[in-house]
């Protein structure tokens, strides 16, 4: 099976977010990060999650056809 663009463009999304997650840690560890910016990481996060769960499901039904 051959790699999708909207694998590939999930892919470059998980690795974006990841490459942040030592800065947010640092910033949350020195109280450095507003609530307003955790919320909008936050909302990234779910964002993301969500489009995984859909790639899931695409993968599934791709699987099962």
């Amino acid at each position: 099976m051959s790699v999708t663009v909207e694998t590939i463009q999930l892919v470059n999304a998980l690795k974006a977010v990841t490459a942040n997650v030592e800065n947010i840690g640092n910033a949350l560890l020195t109280g450095q990060m507003s609530p307003e910016d955790q919320r909008q990481y936050a909302g990234l996060l779910r964002e993301l999650a969500g489009l995984l769960d859909e790639h899931a499901d695409d993968r599934e039904d791709q699987l099962d056809g």
